[in-house]
């Protein structure tokens, strides 16, 4: 059988903090309590939760010029709540059961069960920062990630803490990889462009090295150049055998003469050095034609030798590009292993991430950068503070309901309505009504006096 939720239905509050002496009764599922700034209105809340807050000393607890004062507390099954207050602060509770009207055994852990279902006040939500509204959401619903269930997930790329990680503590996790993420996909974008730039600029790769094309070439022109000697010795050669004729043949003609008259070997003789001067000039003439005939091979060989020295430095140039290329390609090779290491990771975090949230009570709840999201009627995701008022004031106030739901005394007290303009302040009376808990509220008016006003249980 399920056991029935409790609701406070009384309040006795003498002496305790800024009250002479208040007394509610009668209190329904909606309670305001108005009135001008120090009249008393927080002070009844603080007395309220005073009353299940456990013994504290605090001598500012007690009302100026008093020396003693008390909570009393009436629940709707009868249960009676009472905590002295004295100058050195608020005492331990008695509490008389609702049924027998005898006091419980233990009557403060018999309150602990009570006290957390007064944590989330729903206008102090609305008020706060995204990273104090994430805060207060997972205070109220705690849920953590286990380390064996992140470690092997963050793969190395992060130190962490032992222990349990918050939602919290999750996400900041994963903004994190996010972030390095992003940066080893920058610096693997950056090498790509780099390898790019630097393959355009580099000459294609010969088949031969320039070494051995400068060696192969050398060695062509070295045997062009031993050729052109070989054939101008034959030149020399050939003419040297002529005039050797000559020569015999004259010394022939001489001895033939000799007997004719001294005066003709005279002109032999002056015929004998035109003929060899003769010769010497086609001898000349020979060698100069062969040389023209081998000029243009000796040029080209002396200009593509020239440019396979220039080349030779420009080898040596592209050799030491081509190895800061494989260097690059090496670098590439581990950015690109990092990159999906940490997207690897990223995406299993947000499995993890996603798993923890649907353990939440309240739907339709994620908190991605540090910043809480929310869906909206079309079932899209708005950033909470993106939201209307409305919206925010009906998100606010499921918060509390679902927390105090879980608790035996779904009891939600909201103080400083009057933070809200009247239009919000309507929202959330209405709201709060609709939520099935109880609500105590406060907001400052221009009344004369303290006022309170309820709807029924």
């Amino acid at each position: 059988m399920k056991k029935e939720k409790l609701s406070i239905v009384g309040l006795r509050a003498k002496n305790v903090l800024g009250l002479k002496l208040l007394e509610l009764d009668s209190l329904g599922r909606l309670t305001e309590i108005t009135g001008p700034n120090g009249s008393g209105k927080s002070s009844a809340l603080k007395a309220l939760a005073l009353a299940f807050g456990g013994a504290k000393k605090d001598a500012g607890l007690l009302h100026r010029g008093t020396e003693e004062g008390e909570v009393w507390v009436l629940l709707s099954d009868g249960t009676e709540v009472l905590r002295r207050i004295t100058p050195e602060g608020a005492s331990g509770a008695v509490v008389k059961d609702g049924r027998f009207k005898q006091p419980v055994k233990q009557p403060e852990k018999h309150l602990s069960g009570l006290l957390d279902a007064l944590s989330l006040d729903p206008v102090r939500f609305l008020e706060e920062k995204p990273a104090d509204q994430i805060a207060r959401l997972l205070e109220a619903f705690p849920v953590h990630a286990e380390m064996g269930e992140v470690l092997p997930l963050v793969a190395g790329h992060a130190k962490l803490e032992p222990g349990p990680l918050s939602l919290a503590e999750l996400d900041s996790l994963i903004v994190h990889l996010r972030e390095e993420r992003t940066a080893a996909n920058g610096a693997r974008t950056r090498a790509k462009k780099t390898i790019e730039q630097l393959t355009e600029t580099l000459p294609p790769e010969p088949a031969d090295s320039p070494e051995t094309a400068l060696k192969n070439l050398r060695a062509l022109h070295a045997d062009v150049l031993a050729d052109l000697e070989d054939d101008v010795q034959a030149i020399r050669d050939k003419h040297r055998a002529a005039m050797d004729f000559l020569k015999r043949s004259n010394d022939e003609q001489i001895a033939k003469v000799r007997r004719k008259a001294e005066h003709d070997i005279e002109a032999i003789r002056v015929h004998l050095v035109e003929l060899l001067a003769l010769d010497k000039e086609a001898e000349e003439n020979d060698i100069e034609a062969l040389r023209k005939q081998v000029a243009p091979q000796i040029e080209a060989g002396a200009t593509k030798l020239g440019a396979l020295e220039e080349q030779m430095k420009g080898a040596a140039g592209a050799k030491k590009a081509r190895e800061m290329l494989d260097g690059l390609k090496d670098d590439l090779a581990k950015l690109e292993t990092e990159w999906r290491s940490l997207d690897n990771s990223v995406k299993g975090l947000e499995e993890l991430k996603t798993s923890l949230l649907s353990k939440l009570p309240i739907e339709g709840v994620t908190i991605d950068g540090g910043k809480l999201s929310v869906k909206d009627e079309h079932g899209t995701w708005v950033l909470f503070d993106a939201l209307n008022t409305a919206a925010q004031i009906k998100f606010a106030v499921r918060l509390a309901a679902k927390r105090a739901e879980a608790m035996e005394l779904p009891a939600i007290l909201c103080d400083g309505l009057e933070r809200l303009d009247p239009k919000a302040r309507e929202a959330f009376l209405q709201e709060a009504e609709r939520s099935g808990c109880q609500f105590l509220v406060t907001f400052a008016t221009d009344d004369e006096a303290l006022e309170v006003k309820g709807s029924a249980q």
